[in-house]
């Protein structure tokens, strides 16, 4: 299997949201800022989205990345690589108050459309 790294399309967005909403700790119908702003995914050869990495807000307002990844082919190395990538151009993404509005947008925008 032939696996790749890019950033986040918008046309990404609806398998992002279902790969979120097959983890464990998603209890609710709606998302939420703890959702985070996707920015890389890793994806196989037949353009499934096997994992994706996220920034967001931890409980005391700092920025942190997480990955959220198919438990039953992503190990936890690959999802290490993943962040990895993701933090290696730390300087792509906004670390400012505008990176909670984007966050609360986008969160809003998927739950009534996607």
């Amino acid at each position: 299997m032939n696996i790749t790294y890019r950033s986040v399309y918008v046309s990404d967005l609806k398998k992002i949201v279902d790969l979120y909403t097959q983890q464990d700790s998603f209890r609710i119908n709606t998302l939420t800022p703890d959702f985070g702003l996707p920015l890389d995914i890793m994806m196989a050869d037949n353009d499934k989205i096997l994992a994706c990495s996220f920034i967001l807000f931890n409980e005391s307002d700092e920025i942190t990345y997480r990955v959220l990844s198919d438990k039953t082919v992503v190990s936890d190395e690959m999802a290490a690589d993943l962040l990895l990538f993701t933090q290696k151009d730390k300087m792509k993404h906004p670390v400012n108050e505008s990176l909670k509005d984007s966050i609360f947008r986008l969160t809003n925008w998927i739950n009534h459309s996607v």
